[in-house]
């Protein structure tokens, strides 16, 4: 079995707030430009999207992490393609 890492043991931004009314939000593996697959879906809580509390990365997604290839992406009922994409950087 490989380790998994616990989100709430690195660094990471506790919650997001957006001016637009987003339909979901979620982390994904994804080098800039570049569309990767969902590994965490963000959780609503109320007008913030929060990195739920037991979420883990597998050893080659925490590897990722550390390169810059994680990113999060907000879509919303204007834009369902998605809205905002950031990469998140160690």
């Amino acid at each position: 079995m490989k380790n998994r890492h616990a989100m709430s043991s690195r660094p990471r931004a506790a919650a997001l707030a957006f001016l637009a009314p987003a339909v979901i939000s979620f982390a994904a593996l994804g080098a800039p430009g570049k569309n990767g697959g969902v590994i965490i879906p963000l959780v609503k809580s109320g007008d913030k999207w929060m990195v739920p509390a037991n979420a883990k990365l597998t050893d080659a997604q925490y590897k990722a992490f550390q390169a810059g290839d994680l990113y999060v992406n907000v879509h919303s009922a204007a834009h369902k393609d998605g809205e905002i994409r950031t990469q998140v950087k160690p």
